[in-house]
């Protein structure tokens, strides 16, 4: 392999290219081996990609294609220049690269300009994707290219400089050629379209580099030569030329569908993978979820009919309590003052005595008691006896009002019964309102189980569902179009042998030319040896690139440990990582990611140019460690090659406190690997009317 030439960027300067505006100034780029990463970082939308896209545009004239290979409508020019120019005005926007060669000390500038002129007042509206949207017929806008660079072999410093359009590009197509971009000017999130093969503009350029289009160029020369012969020496030409243009129309249908086949069957899998996730997750739903939810759902019905029956209870006991004491809750006031007085002349001793007061008179003249004792040797008694005299009456009063006493003393033992019902009634009330309180609480949580079933059914399920029946539909049509490229393939490579049989056969027949039928063969076996040294060097330039790719990617990769090496479609030139367990299981995103960086790099590895490397957008979409584990082997994985990474401050400093890992920042930093640094800080810039103008400036990061 010959020496590579080693091309990094000096610096670069942006006048008025979408949010930069005004005149950026030289912005430098680390050149320095030990240190070669050139860190640009800002939050989104303050210019990153816009950086990135001036490179590009600088180069080849466009801005680099989106990840849905569309370019940005909006205009180059930034908005407020276009707004505020004034009649018979003029401004510029211009992107000027310098470039060194550091293996032949060639210095290069590359000045791409869009001249701004505003040449009267006119109302109407023009579309115009270079400077901006809608805008003012009355400006033009011209592009401009230069290209300048020093002679080593001169002791002048200055620069021979050129601007002819056609000298100019046939310079920048032999240093930059086009189909090489995607080696050194990446979008970080298309990374993955360089694992599955389906980018046209990848393929190509990989065919570039290893120049295996020059051998298909040869042979499909030679093949063209050989039938020019064989057709002017045929007496049946018509025949033999649509023979030759069916083999040939044939031959094409087949190489499409050849290549169509790793294509949809990586489809296939992809889309039953997705499907087979579905599955899982709405079968996760329905045993988890929902029967967790109608579980709780049940178990609050069963607690609420308990809580009801003991309501109805209470209530019951309550009712009973007042039906059997209804008398008593009515007269409770009157039955409370009459046993108020009753307990106050019985402390009086105001209660009429039980015996007429005939009877206890008797006994004292007699002095004698009922009982047989006498009186006379008995004071206390005696004494007694008086004191029941003195509330006694005589019997027929005395017997009613004994009666009354004692129906008083029975409502004063009903009364305190009464009190105790009372108290249980009261009992039964707070039981009641306990009771609601849980039960509104059950019925609240029965509301809230129900609003969450519904989320289940309506949001997350019914969205997996539905993705599922899409992914269903999708893997349908995706098997139909399998079957139906088999059957073309099929059917194809059959008439490809008929075809072929006849067309030797009218050719056999045809030639009278033994000269001619010579050339032929000549060309025929040449032909075939040029189709294998095509089929050999392919096979050897994959070789090269897996190895070169799998030393790479098994130094580098997050958990490189389970697997044992990569595969390379020689056709599509997709690549796969292989796991040593065997499981077919997708690798994760910061996997792919150093994936694809190894496979360029394997590339760029084998080209006659070593060239700058600059990615947008590096850490898109994947994990804090795997951002850690990839900034730890950039000195390994990004030898000899200048680094400029693009990235959100959210990616660079992270969220340590968090993760509880160290920031990309501080990893770089760490193995001395940044050799300048940049913020991008958007600040306001003009007002009018209601809009308002921001500026993008770069400045340096401490």
């Amino acid at each position: 392999m010959s020496r590579q030439e080693i091309l990094r960027i000096k610096s670069i300067a942006i006048k008025n290219f979408r949010a930069y505006l005004g005149d950026s100034g030289p912005i430098l780029f680390s050149r320095n081996n030990n240190s070669p990463v050139t860190i640009f970082h800002g939050t989104n939308g303050l210019g990153k990609t816009s950086l990135f896209n001036a490179i590009h545009w600088g180069i080849y004239g466009e801005e680099k294609k989106s990840k849905d290979h569309k370019i940005k409508s909006e205009g180059l020019v930034n908005s407020y220049v276009i707004d505020t120019l004034q009649d018979g005005a003029n401004d510029e926007m211009f992107v000027k690269i310098q470039i060194e060669n550091q293996t032949n000390d060639l210095q290069y500038e590359i000045t791409r300009k869009i001249l701004i002129i505003k040449e009267g007042i006119s109302k109407e509206l023009v579309v115009n994707d270079i400077v901006g949207g809608k805008i003012p017929r009355s400006i033009v806008a011209n592009t401009e290219i230069t290209f300048a660079y020093k002679d080593p072999d001169s002791d002048d410093d200055e620069l021979i400089v050129t601007s002819n359009q056609f000298t100019v590009s046939a310079l920048l197509k032999k240093i930059f050629p086009k189909a090489t971009s995607n080696f050194f000017l990446l979008d970080g999130e298309l990374l993955d379209e360089f694992l599955n093969g389906n980018n046209v503009f990848v393929k190509k350029g990989i065919e570039d580099i290893s120049q295996l289009p020059l051998l298909q160029n040869c042979e499909k020369q030679v093949k063209s030569t050989s039938n020019k012969v064989g057709a002017s020496t045929t007496s049946n030409r018509t025949e033999y030329t649509l023979t030759e243009d069916k083999i040939t129309k044939r031959e094409e249908i087949k190489t499409k569908c050849e290549a169509q086949a790793p294509i949809i069957k990586k489809q296939i899998d992809e889309l039953e993978r997705k499907e087979a996730e579905g599955l899982k997750m709405i079968l996760k739903y329905d045993d988890e979820a929902i029967r967790k939810i109608q579980g709780q759902i049940e178990s609050n019905k069963t607690s609420l009919t308990v809580l009801e029956e003991n309501i109805k209870t209470n209530k019951k006991t309550i009712q009973r309590i007042v039906y059997d004491n209804l008398d008593k809750v009515i007269m409770r006031n009157a039955y409370q003052s009459a046993v108020t007085k009753y307990e106050q002349f019985q402390a009086e001793k105001k209660l009429p005595s039980k015996f007429s007061k005939d009877i206890l008179q008797q006994l004292l003249n007699e002095h004698e008691c009922v009982c047989g004792r006498n009186l006379n040797e008995d004071n206390e008694a005696v004494e007694k006896i008086k004191d029941m005299l003195s509330v006694s009456y005589d019997s027929t009063l005395g017997h009613s009002m004994n009666k009354i006493v004692d129906q008083t003393s029975d409502i004063v033992n009903e009364l305190k019964n009464s009190e105790e019902q009372i108290a249980e009634i009261k009992k039964c009330n707070e039981q009641i309102a306990d009771y609601r309180i849980k039960r509104q609480d059950l019925k609240n949580q029965n509301d809230e189980y129900e609003k969450e079933l519904d989320k289940v059914d309506s949001d997350k399920l019914e969205k997996i569902r539905k993705s599922n029946l899409d992914l269903s539909k999708k893997l349908k049509d995706a098997r139909d179009e399998r079957r139906e490229n088999e059957a073309t393939l099929q059917m194809v490579t059959d008439e490809l042998v008929t075809l072929r049989n006849k067309f030797d056969k009218i050719r056999r027949l045809t030639i009278k030319d033994e000269h001619a039928m010579n050339k032929i063969h000549l060309a025929d076996y040449i032909q075939n040896i040029l189709a294998k040294a095509h089929e050999q060097l392919r096979s050897e330039f994959v070789e090269i690139v897996k190895e070169k790719t799998e030393e790479l990617y098994m130094k580098t990769a997050p958990q490189a440990h389970i697997f044992h090496g990569i595969s390379i479609d020689k056709n599509t030139f997709a690549i796969e990582a292989n796991r040593s367990d065997g499981k077919d299981k997708e690798i994760s995103r910061g996997q792919a990611h150093v994936l694809g960086i190894s496979f360029i790099n394997a590339i760029r590895h084998i080209t006659t140019k070593n060239y700058f490397m600059i990615i947008d957008s590096p850490f898109h979409n994947i994990s804090q460690q795997e951002r850690i584990d990839i900034c730890d082997e950039i000195p390994t994985s990004h030898e000899n090659t200048q680094l400029t990474l693009l990235v959100t401050d959210s990616e660079y400093e992270g969220d340590v406190k968090k993760t509880n890992l160290p920031s990309v920042r501080s990893t770089l930093k760490k193995n001395n690997s940044i050799g300048c640094e940049y913020n991008l800080v958007q600040k306001p810039h003009a007002k009018i009317k209601s809009e308002e103008y921001f500026k993008t400036n770069v400045e340096e990061y401490s």
